[in-house]
C-alpha cells in the first residue's frame, strides 16, 4: 500500500503543476493497486476515485468525472454512512462538477446536504462549514442569484474570522469572494477595498511571489479594467502573470488565463496587434495542456474571433466562432447559457456581413416564440450593476422591422463586442427597452415652434414615412426635422470594442431560453467569455 500512496502524491504533485497528462497514469496505477488489495468497496479506493475524478474534471472530460464521482459517493456512503464527513467532502465534488458544466438543479441539493452533514458532524462554526456555505454562495453567485449569495458569503467571513484569525489565508478567500460579488454588482466602492484587504493578507502570509498572490492581483485588475481604469488594472495584470510564469512555468493552464485577461485589456483599448499575440499564445497553451476539446479552449477561440470580429476580419473569425461552438456544445450540452451565446455571436457575423439567411436560425434556436420574434429585442447599454432578465419579450410585433441604425453608448463607452440593434417603429413597446411614442399619420408635434401643416410629417414620423416608401416631405420639414436626436443616440452600444465593460448582451431567444431552463434568475454574459475572475470555490478531500 506504500507503493499506492506514493502514486497518489505524485500525481496530485503533477495535477497541481498543471501536468494533467503525466498525472493520470500514477492515479490509475494507486486506484489498480488499492482495488486489488483492499477490495472495491474500501474507503481507499473512494479516494483514489475522487482523485481520478478532479483530474478529468480539470481537463473538461465531464462524461468521465461524473460516473468517478457517483461510485466514490456511493462507497463512502456505503462503507461510513451517510451521515459522515467525507460523505459531505464526496457531495461537495460532485455538486462543484454539476455548477461546472452549469447544472445548477442538480448541483444545488448536494451543496444543501453536504452543508447539513458537516453543520450537524462538526457545529455551526467550524471553518469547513464555512467552506461549504462559500460553495453553496458561489452557486448563487453563478445563476446571478446576488440576493441569496451575500448573506452565505458574508456569514462564511465571519466565521473563517472567528475561527482562524483575521490575517488567515482563508479569511482572505471569503474576502476575495465577497468583493467579487460586490464587483458583479457594480457596488466597486464596496468590492475594492475588499480586494486589497485580501491582497494585503495573502502578500504577508505567502510571501509576495505565491500563486495566490497572482490571482489577488489579477481580481483587482478585473475591478479597475470593469471601470476602464486601464492605467491601473494593466500593471497588476503584468505582475500576476509574471508571478504565474516564475511560479507555475510558461506552459501552465493559468498562465493562459492570466495572458487571456492581459489581451482583453489591450483589446478594449483598441491594441489589436497587442491582443492578439496574447491570445494566440493562450489558445496555444490551453490547447496543449488542456486537450483541443476543452471548455477553456473554446474561450480562448470565441476571444481571438471576436477580435478578427472587431477588426472585420469576418473570413478569419467564422472558423473559431463555429469551432468553440462545437466544443461548449459536446462539453456542456446544448442548454447551457455559454452555447446560447456562442450562437448569438456567430449569427451576429453572419448579420453584420448581410447574411440574414444565416443568421436567421441562430438568433431563433430554442426561441421561447418558436420562431424568431418580427422585430428584434433591443438591449439596452447596461451598467456593470444591471442584470439581464432571463426573458425579454415584446408586447406587440410590427409587420416589419425598420431599418438598423449605428448607435452610441450614453457615457461614450464602447462595449466589448460590435452590436447593432434595430430600432423598431414607433408603434412597438418593447420590456426592458426604450419606449418610443406611438406614431399617427397625423402628428400634432410642432415644427421650429410651429403648428405643423396638416401635410407635413413632423420629426420622427419623416424617418418612418421615408423609409416605408411614402412620398418623400417638404424639404423644409426635413431640414427641422434634421438637429432631432434620434432613438438610437440614447444609450445603446456601440460596434466598437469596450471601455470598462466585460461584454454586451444581445439577449437572443437562444441566450433567453437557456438561461430560464437552467434556472438563471437573471443572468448577465457578454460576447467575451474567457474574463477570468478567480473566485474561491473549494474542493476538498483530495
Amino acid at each position: 500500500m506504500q507503493r499506492a500512496e506514493y502514486l497518489n502524491l505524485q500525481g496530485r504533485a503533477l495535477h497541481k503543476a498543471g501536468d494533467y497528462r503525466n498525472a493520470e497514469g500514477p492515479f490509475t496505477q494507486a486506484l489498480a493497486l488499492r482495488e486489488k488489495a483492499l477490495g472495491p468497496e474500501h474507503p481507499d479506493v473512494a479516494q483514489s476515485l475522487n482523485n481520478l475524478a478532479e483530474l478529468h474534471r480539470a481537463q473538461g472530460q465531464y462524461a468521465k468525472a461524473e460516473p468517478l464521482y457517483q461510485r466514490s459517493l456511493g462507497i463512502l456512503e456505503k462503507a461510513l454512512g451517510p451521515e459522515h464527513p467525507d460523505v459531505a467532502t464526496s457531495l461537495n465534488n460532485l455538486a462543484l462538477l454539476y455548477k461546472t458544466q452549469g447544472r445548477y438543479a442538480k448541483a444545488e441539493p448536494l451543496y444543501q446536504r453536504a452543508l447539513a452533514i458537516w453543520e450537524k458532524a462538526l457545529g455551526p462554526k467550524h471553518p469547513q462549514v464555512a467552506t461549504s456555505l462559500n460553495n453553496l454562495a458561489a452557486l448563487y453567485y453563478a445563476q446571478g442569484q446576488y440576493a441569496k449569495a451575500e448573506p452565505l458569503y458574508q456569514l462564511a467571513l465571519a466565521i473563517h474570522e472567528r475561527a482562524l484569525g483575521p490575517e488567515h489565508p482563508d479569511v482572505a478567500a471569503s474576502l476575495n469572494n465577497l468583493a467579487e460579488l460586490y464587483r458583479a454588482q457594480g457596488q466597486y466602492p464596496k468590492a475594492e477595498p475588499l480586494y486589497q484587504r485580501s491582497l494585503a493578507i495573502w502578500e504577508k502570509s505567502l510571501g509576495p511571489e505565491h500563486p495566490q498572490v497572482a490571482a489577488s492581483l489579477n481580481n483587482l485588475a478585473g475591478l479597475y479594467y470593469t471601470q476602464g481604469q486601464y492605467p491601473k488594472a494593466e500593471p497588476l495584470y503584468q505582475r500576476s502573470l509574471a508571478i504565474w510564469e516564475k511560479a507555475l512555468g510558461p506552459e501552465h493552464p493559468q498562465v493562459a488565463t492570466s495572458l487571456n485577461n492581459l489581451a482583453e485589456l489591450y483589446r478594449a483599448q483598441g491594441w489589436y496587434a497587442k491582443a492578439e499575440s496574447l491570445y494566440q499564445r493562450s489558445l496555444a497553451i490551453r490547447e496543449k495542456a488542456l486537450g483541443p476539446e476543452h471548455s477553456d479552449v473554446a474561450n480562448s477561440l470565441n476571444n481571438l474571433a471576436l477580435l478578427y470580429y472587431a477588426q472585420g476580419q469576418y473570413a478569419k473569425a467564422e472558423p473559431l466562432y463555429q469551432r468553440s461552438l462545437g466544443i461548449w456544445e459536446n462539453s456542456l450540452g446544448p442548454e447551457h447559457p455559454q452555447v446560447a451565446t456562442s450562437l448569438n455571436n456567430l449569427a451576429e457575423l453572419y448579420r453584420a456581413q448581410g447574411w440574414y439567411a444565416k443568421a436567421e436560425p441562430l438568433y431563433s434556436a430554442h426561441s421561447p416564440f418558436g420562431r424568431k420574434p418580427s422585430a428584434p429585442s433591443i438591449p439596452t447599454w447596461p451598467k456593470a450593476s444591471t442584470t439581464w432578465p432571463g426573458s425579454i419579450t415584446p408586447k406587440a410585433s410590427t409587420p416589419r422591422p425598420s431599418r438598423s441604425m449605428s448607435t452610441h453608448s450614453r457615457s461614450g463607452s464602447r462595449p466589448s463586442a460590435p452590436s447593432i440593434p434595430t430600432w423598431p417603429r414607433a408603434s412597438t413597446t418593447w420590456r426592458c427597452s426604450i419606449t418610443p411614442k406611438a406614431s399617427t399619420p397625423r402628428p400634432s408635434r410642432s415644427i421650429r415652434g410651429r403648428s405643423p401643416s396638416p401635410r407635413r410629417p413632423s420629426g420622427r414620423n419623416i424617418l418612418m414615412w421615408r423609409h416605408s416608401g411614402r412620398t418623400t416631405p417638404h424639404r423644409s420639414a426635413r431640414r427641422a426635422a434634421r438637429p432631432r436626436p434620434t432613438p438610437s443616440r440614447r444609450g445603446l452600444p456601440r460596434r466598437r470594442p469596450s471601455r470598462g465593460e466585460v461584454g454586451v448582451c444581445i439577449a437572443s431567444p437562444a441566450f433567453r431560453k437557456i438561461a430560464q431552463k437552467v434556472g438563471a434568475g437573471s443572468h448577465s454574459c457578454g460576447h467575451s467569455l474567457g474574463f477570468t475572475h478567480c473566485r474561491q470555490d473549494f474542493r476538498v478531500g483530495a
